[in-house]
């Protein structure tokens, strides 16, 4: 089943690092690849392009890859200068970048090129990832 794929791809990019920074980034990466990769999929998961999704299946796949990326956010909060964040809000803010994008790229209402969209997510997740880290 490909929504246990993004999981796996997600854990994989996980694995490949030790600085939890890098590991941000990298499932960014993943994420974004496996996205387009599995563009009906991707829409199918998360309702892209519907009329309505009740979050019922949505949150199943979500759950499966969320403790990769709390992690590497825990870990990130814990170096910082503020270990009092909450990696609930901070997860929610870097998911929202993450399918943000990527819907606004499937939708076909960006107006600049696939390269560029790649762009504004990787200094997207740098953004995120300075601020998770030296917030303030």
């Amino acid at each position: 089943m490909k929504g246990r794929l993004l999981t796996k791809k997600i854990q994989q990019a996980y694995n490949k690092y030790n600085n939890p920074a890098d590991q941000l980034k990298a499932m960014a990466e993943a994420y974004w690849n496996f996205s387009f990769r599995n563009r009906a999929y991707y829409q199918l998961m998360y309702g892209v392009g519907m009329a309505s999704c009740d979050g019922g299946n949505c949150r199943d796949e979500k759950n499966g890859f969320d403790h990769y990326i709390m992690d590497a956010i825990k870990k990130v909060i814990k170096k910082s200068k503020q270990p009092e964040a909450d990696p609930c809000l901070k997860y929610y803010t870097f998911w929202s970048i993450l399918h943000g994008l990527v819907s606004i790229r499937i939708m076909g209402n960006s107006p600049v090129s696939a390269q560029l969209d790649k762009m504004v997510l990787d200094d997207a997740v740098d953004g995120f990832i300075k601020n998770l880290s030296y917030p303030g």
